[in-house]
């Protein structure tokens, strides 16, 4: 397949350059990782998600904010593909380092940046929603429910600044 073939070139980079390579790498390994739980084959998705998610996090260490998006977009997708496969403890633990990181950037881009929060927050509530799901349904109401009324206090907001553009999210 194209995405096998993407990766191994990839991964060859990366043998030999892996500061350079180790972005493109993560990032075939991620859309693998989908293609694969879309044709519902959860091992071999599981096995690329997890390796995406440690080169993003090996990037991350030194490249924080050109890196949170594609970390936490990738630690929330890995939390879902872990979930579908029964492993839900697993992604628990992705989906709280997707909240760490998301939460991380809307902070930094408030205190440092005076950039729009906006996109980042709107991440940031998904994630305390399906996180606050996967919780819900292991029976954890009690740590669920922060969870989902910090969403909702988000998505307000965001609904609140444009309502048009987040009708949906609230």
């Amino acid at each position: 397949s194209v995405s096998a073939e993407s990766i191994a070139l990839n991964r060859g980079f990366y043998l030999d350059n892996p500061g350079r390579y180790g972005l493109f790498l993560a990032r075939s390994l991620a859309r693998h990782a989908e293609t694969l739980f879309n044709l519902q084959r959860f091992p071999e998705a599981c096995k690329a998600i997890l390796e995406a998610v440690e080169l993003f996090r090996v990037r991350y260490a030194t490249h924080r904010k050109q890196t949170a998006s594609e970390l936490g977009s990738c630690l929330y997708s890995a939390g879902g593909i872990l979930t579908s496969a029964g492993r839900d403890e697993e992604a628990r633990s992705l989906y709280q380092g997707a909240v760490d990181v998301y939460r991380e950037a809307v902070d930094r881009c408030r205190r440092f940046y005076q950039c729009d929060e906006e996109p980042r927050a709107v991440d940031l509530g998904n994630i305390l929603r399906r996180y606050g799901s996967s919780l819900y349904k292991l029976g954890r109401v009690t740590e669920a429910i922060p969870l989902i009324v910090e969403a909702v206090a988000l998505f307000r907001r965001m609904y609140n600044i444009d309502p048009d553009a987040h009708r949906e999210s609230f």
